[in-house]
Protein backbone atom coordinates (compact mmCIF):
# COMPACT_ATOMS: atom_id res chain seq x y z
CA UNK A 1 0.00 0.00 0.00
CA UNK A 2 1.09 2.98 -1.17
CA UNK A 3 1.45 5.53 2.04
CA UNK A 4 -0.16 9.03 1.22
CA UNK A 5 2.21 12.24 1.99
CA UNK A 6 0.59 14.91 4.27
CA UNK A 7 1.19 18.28 5.24
CA UNK A 8 0.65 17.89 8.90
CA UNK A 9 0.23 21.08 11.45
CA UNK A 10 1.06 19.95 14.51
CA UNK A 11 -0.46 22.19 17.64
CA UNK A 12 1.58 21.94 21.32
CA UNK A 13 3.23 23.60 23.40
CA UNK A 14 5.33 21.08 24.77
CA UNK A 15 8.57 22.05 22.72
CA UNK A 16 10.11 18.20 23.24
CA UNK A 17 6.88 16.59 22.28
CA UNK A 18 6.29 18.91 19.57
CA UNK A 19 10.25 17.94 17.97
CA UNK A 20 9.86 14.36 18.40
CA UNK A 21 6.49 14.55 16.44
CA UNK A 22 7.81 16.90 13.91
CA UNK A 23 11.08 14.60 13.20
CA UNK A 24 8.92 11.41 13.13
CA UNK A 25 6.36 12.96 10.75
CA UNK A 26 9.62 13.73 7.82
CA UNK A 27 11.15 10.44 8.51
CA UNK A 28 7.28 9.26 7.33
CA UNK A 29 7.89 11.57 4.58
CA UNK A 30 5.28 14.29 5.78
CA UNK A 31 5.84 17.85 6.04
CA UNK A 32 5.17 18.78 9.12
CA UNK A 33 4.71 22.51 10.57
CA UNK A 34 4.27 23.28 14.48
CA UNK A 35 2.28 25.95 16.25
CA UNK A 36 2.60 26.42 19.95
CA UNK A 37 -0.33 28.41 20.35
CA UNK A 38 -3.93 28.48 19.32
CA UNK A 39 -3.89 31.38 17.41
CA UNK A 40 -0.52 30.62 15.76
CA UNK A 41 -2.41 27.56 15.02
CA UNK A 42 -5.67 29.08 13.64
CA UNK A 43 -3.22 32.00 11.53
CA UNK A 44 -1.60 29.09 9.69
CA UNK A 45 -5.02 27.28 9.09
CA UNK A 46 -6.39 30.40 7.55
CA UNK A 47 -3.39 31.23 5.42
CA UNK A 48 -2.98 27.51 3.66
CA UNK A 49 -5.33 24.64 5.15
CA UNK A 50 -3.31 21.38 6.31
CA UNK A 51 -4.19 17.92 5.35
CA UNK A 52 -4.68 16.71 8.56
CA UNK A 53 -4.09 18.57 12.31
CA UNK A 54 -2.75 17.31 15.86
CA UNK A 55 -4.06 19.68 18.04
CA UNK A 56 -3.31 19.22 22.07
CA UNK A 57 -6.21 20.23 24.22
CA UNK A 58 -4.04 22.05 26.92
CA UNK A 59 -2.60 25.13 24.76
CA UNK A 60 -1.03 28.47 27.12
CA UNK A 61 -3.68 30.97 24.69
CA UNK A 62 -7.08 28.56 24.55
CA UNK A 63 -8.69 25.76 25.09
CA UNK A 64 -8.52 23.06 22.59
CA UNK A 65 -11.80 23.06 22.06
CA UNK A 66 -12.40 26.40 21.18
CA UNK A 67 -9.19 25.83 18.38
CA UNK A 68 -11.33 22.83 17.42
CA UNK A 69 -14.50 25.10 17.12
CA UNK A 70 -12.76 27.75 15.17
CA UNK A 71 -10.93 24.69 12.76
CA UNK A 72 -14.05 23.46 12.15
CA UNK A 73 -15.57 27.20 10.74
CA UNK A 74 -12.31 28.08 8.80
CA UNK A 75 -11.90 25.01 7.12
CA UNK A 76 -14.57 21.72 8.16
CA UNK A 77 -12.76 19.03 5.37
CA UNK A 78 -9.71 19.16 7.64
CA UNK A 79 -9.22 16.44 10.13
CA UNK A 80 -7.91 17.08 13.50
CA UNK A 81 -6.55 14.35 15.88
CA UNK A 82 -7.37 15.74 18.93
CA UNK A 83 -4.59 15.06 21.81
CA UNK A 84 -4.26 14.98 25.49
CA UNK A 85 -1.81 13.70 28.46
CA UNK A 86 -4.77 14.02 31.17
CA UNK A 87 -8.40 14.14 30.27
CA UNK A 88 -9.75 10.93 27.96
CA UNK A 89 -13.02 11.63 28.78
CA UNK A 90 -12.74 15.13 27.71
CA UNK A 91 -11.29 14.08 24.27
CA UNK A 92 -13.89 11.72 23.56
CA UNK A 93 -16.83 14.48 23.95
CA UNK A 94 -14.79 16.14 21.21
CA UNK A 95 -15.53 13.48 19.25
CA UNK A 96 -19.00 14.46 18.94
CA UNK A 97 -17.85 18.36 17.92
CA UNK A 98 -16.00 17.29 14.88
CA UNK A 99 -12.19 15.76 15.92
CA UNK A 100 -11.83 12.93 13.72
CA UNK A 101 -10.35 11.15 16.42
CA UNK A 102 -8.31 11.15 19.85
CA UNK A 103 -5.16 10.40 21.26
CA UNK A 104 -3.87 9.88 25.47
CA UNK A 105 -0.28 11.03 25.46
CA UNK A 106 1.76 9.17 25.86
CA UNK A 107 1.29 7.37 22.70
CA UNK A 108 2.82 4.97 20.45
CA UNK A 109 4.28 6.30 17.43
CA UNK A 110 2.47 3.24 15.42
CA UNK A 111 -0.88 3.85 16.90
CA UNK A 112 -0.74 7.82 15.36
CA UNK A 113 0.84 6.22 11.81
CA UNK A 114 -2.46 4.67 12.39
CA UNK A 115 -4.59 7.40 12.96
CA UNK A 116 -3.17 9.90 10.47
CA UNK A 117 -3.39 7.25 7.92
CA UNK A 118 -6.98 6.82 8.50
CA UNK A 119 -7.52 10.44 8.52
CA UNK A 120 -5.64 10.62 5.52
CA UNK A 121 -7.84 8.44 3.84
CA UNK A 122 -11.11 10.29 5.12
CA UNK A 123 -10.13 13.26 2.93
CA UNK A 124 -10.60 11.05 -0.49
Amino acid sequence: MTRRTARVLVVDDELPLASLLREFLRGSGHTPELASTGAAALELVSASAPDVVLLDLSLPDTSGEVVLAQLREIQPAVPVIVMTGYDAERAERLLAEGAFATLTKPFNLQHLTSVLDAALASRR
